[in-house]
């Protein structure tokens, strides 16, 4: 819903490894509450003013104080950086494989 981040855990280290969901822990944070650090992959959403850049890939690169907002790089080279209020970014944590978006 946008409004909070679900995270279950922990991982296993070792990624060949299976998960036992039933030892896992499942927290909700508020969104609002997230600080997005330098690098953060994120992916833009409800954005009204530049619906067309909803979708896009980039990374934190900056925070701007003064207009509260990230400044974000995306990945599509022609695209110039952009300023985004919090709530419309995403976290990215695992982006699909082209070839499975059939």
């Amino acid at each position: 819903d946008g409004k909070s981040c679900v995270i279950q855990g922990p991982v296993p280290s070792n990624l060949d490894a299976s998960r036992n969901v039933d030892d896992e822990k499942t927290f909700s944070v508020p969104s609002a509450e997230i600080l997005f650090s330098l690098g953060t992959p994120v992916m833009l959403h409800g954005l009204k003013k530049a619906a067309h850049l909803n979708g896009e890939i980039g990374d934190v690169r900056d925070y701007c104080k003064l207009s509260d907002r990230c400044v974000v790089h995306l990945e599509e080279k022609n695209l110039k950086p952009v300023k985004v209020k919090h709530e419309n970014l995403r976290i990215v944590f695992d982006l699909p494989d082209p070839k499975n978006l059939d």
